[in-house]
């Protein structure tokens, strides 16, 4: 996904510098009397230049414009009141939850994550709407086609953590885990944070080795993508979703352990699929249970690690049977609450989901956890 976006920021400078050759130095490289000026702007560049002043061997002082470098950043700008401003990944709390409107793109997170209609409504650059929450965690078994319900959202009253994250802690039926969204200039994403074990798939009817872990996200009256397809371990894989302005594309999946640098899992690669269940839409993203059993074996157990009474085998194909008909809450929604700390992220991120260029499962290694 970062190569489309770096592909697309060359584009973008070659139609800034109109072919004007582009100098490696920097502020630093400018040389003596020289000032650096942003003389260009554009949403993902900027392009600065220096003023440099030489006084030749008669004393006559001559002053050149040069250009001394291009700064590359998605989203670094936005729009506001007719003019170029620079983007700013900060949140602000507001009645009915939390909103970020200081980059290319708007985004509102209802106080509850479990809100009717969504809890999380993005608004593009080219005026697309996505309304949009997280349904629930899944098993699907791909060598019979049918699945069991693991998590349904339930009522979860948001936090805003730092600047830029809102956290929906115990945001499931049935499992200890929490959905986390980060607010950047590039784009918006979404986390699964999972804190306790899962029940195993075997456990449930289904076959360990067949069955994939997913993360099913409805979206209310999107717009509709373009889809690039293609096979990966036999499974279709709708690699990139093309929306326009805004794309999905490859998810990976990662180990990462406190604030340090995620490593990534061996064959972590995220499949997703968007598709219609009972006439509505779905992003359904998943990963194979072998790739993240060990990663979880070592959290806290859960209730739901043993099989969750009258639990029975579901068939995808409609969502009824999947999850249940009364999903949204009824209790109105009132503003985020502001976090105390800011916790550090342990464990396996498994699925790096929706990034507007949108969600991630993390499996944490902290069962004290609160956010």
């Amino acid at each position: 996904m970062k190569k489309l976006f770096i592909l697309a920021l060359c584009l973008t400078v070659q139609s800034i510098v109109e072919g004007r050759p582009v100098m490696q130095d920097g502020p630093d490289a400018a040389g003596p009397n020289a000032d650096i000026f942003v003389s260009q702007q554009a949403e993902h560049s900027r392009v600065w230049s220096k003023v440099v002043s030489r006084t030749n061997q008669v004393g006559k002082v001559f002053t050149t414009t040069n250009q001394a470098y291009i700064e590359l950043a998605t989203g670094m700008s936005y729009w506001n009141a007719g003019q170029l401003v620079d983007s700013v990944e900060s949140l602000r709390i507001v009645a009915d939850g939390a909103s970020g409107t200081q980059t290319r793109y708007t985004v509102h997170f209802m106080g509850n994550a479990n809100t009717a209609g969504g809890a999380v409504t993005v608004n593009t650059a080219d005026n697309k709407t996505f309304n949009s929450r997280v349904y629930g965690l899944s098993y699907w078994d791909g060598s019979t086609g049918a699945n069991v319900l693991i998590g349904s959202l339930q009522d979860s009253q948001g936090q805003l953590v730092g600047n830029n994250q809102i956290v929906y802690a115990n945001a499931f039926t049935g499992c200890n885990a929490s959905i986390e969204y980060i607010y950047r200039k590039a784009g918006l994403e979404q986390d699964i944070i999972l804190q306790s074990q899962l029940p195993s798939p075997n456990s449930l009817g289904l076959n360990n080795d067949s069955t994939r872990l997913q993360v099913l996200t409805e979206f209310f009256a999107p717009p509709v993508p373009q889809k690039t397809t293609v096979q990966r371990n036999g499974v279709p894989d709708d690699a990139l979703l093309d929306f326009g302005d805004t794309k999905i594309g490859i998810g990976q999946a990662f180990v990462t352990q406190g604030q340090g640098q995620p490593i990534p899992l061996s064959q972590g690669t995220v499949s997703k699929h968007w598709t219609q269940l009972d006439n509505r839409d779905f992003l359904i993203e998943e990963i194979p249970w072998s790739v993240v059993s060990n990663a979880i074996q070592n959290l806290p157990l859960h209730a739901s690690a043993a099989p969750p009474a009258g639990t029975a085998i579901k068939n995808t194909a409609s969502l009824q049977p999947l999850l249940p008909t009364n999903v949204a809450s009824t209790i109105q929604s009132g503003p985020v609450q502001l976090a105390l700390s800011s916790p550090a992220k342990h464990g396996v991120v498994v699925l790096p989901q929706l990034k507007m260029d949108f969600s991630a499962i993390w499996v944490s290694t902290n069962p004290d956890r609160k956010t």
